[in-house]
């Protein structure tokens, strides 16, 4: 996951992860390069597909959801060339 500094557009990288539920997370980003300190939530809406091995402590949704559109698909295939798939 990569998300931009809105200070100087540098990338973040998480430096800590602290689970609050099992489907919530609270992540600590700071900027690579201007040191941007950046609190957020990550949270599990719904699954995709069902769970091989269910946690029984978990109970989430399965939903459909639209494919997404760009370099790498919702389905993890990577595109490598204009409409060619890897």
């Amino acid at each position: 996951m990569v998300i931009e500094c809105s200070l100087c557009g540098n990338p973040m990288t998480v430096r800590h992860c602290a689970p609050l539920s099992l489907t919530l997370r609270r992540l600590y980003f700071v900027c690579t390069r201007c040191g941007h300190k950046r609190k957020a939530s990550h949270e599990i809406d719904f699954s995709l597909s069902p769970a091989r091995h269910p946690n029984p402590g978990i109970s989430l949704d399965v939903r459909d959801a639209p494919r997404l559109r760009g370099p790498v698909d919702s389905r993890t295939k990577k595109t490598t060339r204009q409409g060619e798939r890897g």
